[in-house]
């Protein structure tokens, strides 16, 4: 990587003063953009807890069948589609073959 001073020694002083334009026109057009965002829409980042077995709070024992019942189709190669019912796709699935036509 070459140093600053090289830099300046090998590039044109136009070359340099375009480069300075362009980040800083690149910075501002940034910066209004996030306040225009802001403004517009004042959403905040709210940080979600991950998911812990061990809590009960979080789901009930019913619950927790469901999701488990559903990861063992999945792992079965049985996959539920919604009004399609669930649809042997196979483990792994043959994601190239249109289940409801059959054609590949």
């Amino acid at each position: 990587m070459r140093s600053l001073t090289q830099i300046l020694q090998q590039e044109s002083p136009l070359s340099l003063a375009c480069e300075v334009v362009w980040r800083t026109r690149k910075s501002w057009g940034r910066q209004r953009m996030l306040a225009q965002m802001h403004a517009a829409c004042p959403v905040s980042f709210r940080p979600a807890r991950y998911y812990n077995p061990g809590t009960t709070a979080e789901f009930s024992l019913a619950t927790r069948g469901r999701i488990t019942q559903y990861a063992d189709e999945i792992c079965a190669g049985r996959f539920p589609f919604l009004s399609y019912g669930t649809v042997q796709l196979g483990f792994p699935p043959l994601w190239n073959l249109d289940f409801v036509c059959g054609k590949d």
